[in-house]
C-alpha cells in the first residue's frame, strides 16, 4: 500500500488525468495521492473520499519519511566512507554526496556517490554487506547452563580460548560447533553452537596441609588475578601459605601464575 503512496509539495500539485485531488490547506493547491491512503492517519480511503489534511500538516517530512519498499527499511546515510580511489589509487574516507542506504533481511546495501578528498574524482559505489547474525551459544555459570544468543559479524573469527561478552559477562569460549563436529576455530557464519564459561570470575582450587591431614577449599578470583609462591591466601576458614601451584600440568616453584592457569594451588595452613 505504501509503496504507491505519492505526495506533491502545496502549492505545486497539477490535477492531471487520473489524480485524485484532496480537499486541505485552503484549497490552495493540490495535494496528489496514489493509492487512496491518508497521509495522517495511513487509514485506506475510498478513491472518492476527501483525505483529513490538517492546515498545518507537514507534507514534505512525511513524504520523505515514506519508503518506496516497505521490506527494505530506510538505513541513515553516512557522511563519508573509507574506500580506494581507483584514480589515484589513495584510501581515505570519500565525502558522500548523496547516497541511499537499504535492508532486507540480514543483507545491508547501499548506493552513493562519494569524491575522493585528495584528486576530487567523483564517482558512484554499491556497497552490499551482511548484517549481525545471531549465534546460538550455552553459557555455563557455576555448573549451571543456559541458551543464548550472541550478535556477531558474519566475517569474524572465533577460536578456542577467546573471550566474548555474553549477556553482560564475560564468557571463555570452551567449544566451537560447526554442523555436528567440534572444530578449533571457525568463522561466524558456519557456528551452529559456541560453548563457553562464565569467564569475569574463575574457581581456584586449593589442598591445604593441616599438619594432620590435606583439606581441600576453592575461592573465587578474576581471571588475571597473580597467585605468588609464597603468597598469604585467605581460603573461607584459614589462612594458606602457598609453596606450589600446579599451572597446565607444570608445579610452579617460584614466581607467579594468573588464576585463569591455575588447576591447583598447594599450601600448609598458617596462623
Amino acid at each position: 500500500m505504501l509503496a504507491d503512496l505519492r505526495i506533491a509539495y502545496e502549492g505545486k500539485g497539477t490535477r492531471g488525468q487520473g489524480d485524485k485531488e484532496a480537499w486541505g490547506h485552503g484549497g490552495k493547491g493540490t495535494t496528489t495521492i496514489l493509492p487512496f491512503v491518508d497521509p495522517i492517519t495511513l487509514a485506506p480511503l475510498h478513491p472518492r473520499t476527501p483525505c483529513t489534511l490538517a492546515p498545518h500538516a507537514p507534507l514534505l517530512p512525511i513524504a520523505k519519511r515514506f519508503n518506496p519498499h516497505p521490506l527494505s527499511p530506510v538505513m541513515d546515510v553516512p557522511g563519508g566512507l573509507y574506500l580506494r580511489c581507483p584514480d589515484c589509487g589513495k584510501e581515505t574516507i570519500h565525502e558522500v554526496l548523496k547516497g541511499r542506504g537499504s535492508e532486507r533481511g540480514n543483507v545491508l546495501k547501499l548506493s552513493a556517490l562519494v569524491r575522493c578528498p585528495e584528486c576530487n574524482a567523483v564517482r558512484k559505489v554499491e556497497i552490499k554487506e551482511e548484517g549481525d547474525r545471531p549465534v546460538m551459544a550455552v553459557l555455563s555459570d557455576e555448573g549451571v547452563s543456559s541458551r543464548t544468543t550472541i550478535l556477531m559479524d558474519p566475517a569474524s573469527k572465533v577460536e578456542l580460548d577467546d573471550v566474548m561478552m555474553v549477556d553482560g559477562v564475560l564468557g571463555l569460549v570452551t567449544g566451537i560447533e560447526v554442523g555436528t563436529r567440534r572444530r578449533p576455530r571457525a568463522v561466524a557464519s558456519e557456528i551452529t553452537m559456541l560453548w563457553l564459561k562464565r569467564y569475569d570470575k574463575v574457581k581456584v582450587k586449593l589442598s591445604i596441609n593441616t599438619g594432620r591431614r590435606t583439606q581441600s577449599r576453592e575461592i573465587w578470583a578474576a581471571p588475571d588475578e597473580e597467585f605468588e609462591i609464597g603468597d598469604v591466601v585467605s581460603a573461607v576458614d584459614m589462612k594458606v601459605l602457598v609453596h606450589s601451584i600446579n599451572a597446565g600440568g607444570r608445579r610452579i616453584r617460584r614466581g607467579a601464575v594468573k588464576a585463569c592457569a591455575i588447576r591447583r594451588i598447594y599450601g600448609r595452613e598458617v596462623e
